[in-house]
């Protein structure tokens, strides 16, 4: 039995559907070595003096915009794909971005800053590698939320409207694998694998509800059990 797509993402718009957080971990998007690690050895890179300070630079902010791009495959659950199929750096772009997540066109042009310093060998300009870290900075602050503070787990409820005839509350799961997502409605589970449609249009109204400030909820594993929610 599947779940009706259309009426989970009216359900999922609707102005008195509310958040609840669950006491759940955020979903792993992590590497030994982080974004603002490489930002960081960008940084020092330009303090340096050294001849090749803005070549090093350049290379360390663009591993700092790979890595946080890679994170964000990590949570939608194409990472491991990326890697066996070996996407280009615009084919990546283009599918964050059908989740809803803006990249700014400047990311790609710094991306192609790095790309003609490695294959033409031309010295960066120094303007232009201190544009791009200001860039890529702002391009980790603001996708930093989706890349770090998505949980595993979060329910949804409506008390204004019966959409579903197995109750008001939804629960969404992100698997561990990051292959699919379960949605839970009263005792039924339907899986939405990520090689459907559908899994891009309900990630992608999940994240934008995730951004959006709903009223300040939680709910633990017993509370649920019990049918309690704390405010």
């Amino acid at each position: 039995m599947n779940i009706d797509i259309k009426m989970l993402l009216q359900y999922l718009a609707d102005k008195h559907t509310y958040r609840v957080d669950y006491l759940s971990p955020n979903v792993d998007t992590s590497f030994s070595i982080m974004p603002r690690q490489y930002l960081s050895y960008a940084q020092k890179d330009l303090e340096s003096g050294y001849e090749h300070q803005y070549i090093n630079a350049l290379s360390n902010m663009n591993r700092a915009l790979i890595c946080q791009i890679n994170r964000l495959l990590k949570l939608l659950g194409y990472y491991n794909q990326s890697r066996e199929e070996q996407w280009s750096f615009v084919k990546k772009v283009q599918l964050i971005r059908e989740f809803g997540i803006s990249l700014p066109r400047d990311v790609k042009k710094s991306n192609s800053h790095r790309n003609t310093m490695e294959h033409w060998h031309n010295i960066p300009d120094p303007a232009m590698v201190l544009n791009s870290l200001n860039i890529i900075s702002k391009f980790i602050e603001h996708t930093d939320f989706f890349a770090s503070a998505i949980k595993h787990t979060t329910v949804y409820c409506n008390d204004s409207k019966p959409y579903f005839a197995a109750g008001s509350m939804v629960r969404i799961d992100i698997s561990k694998s990051n292959a699919s997502i379960n949605i839970l409605v009263g005792e039924e589970v339907f899986k939405i694998h990520k090689d459907s449609k559908a899994y891009i249009e309900v990630f992608r109204r999940h994240l934008h509800n995730c951004k959006k400030p709903m009223p300040a909820m939680t709910k633990t594993v017993e509370q649920e059990k019990n049918g309690s929610l704390t405010p």
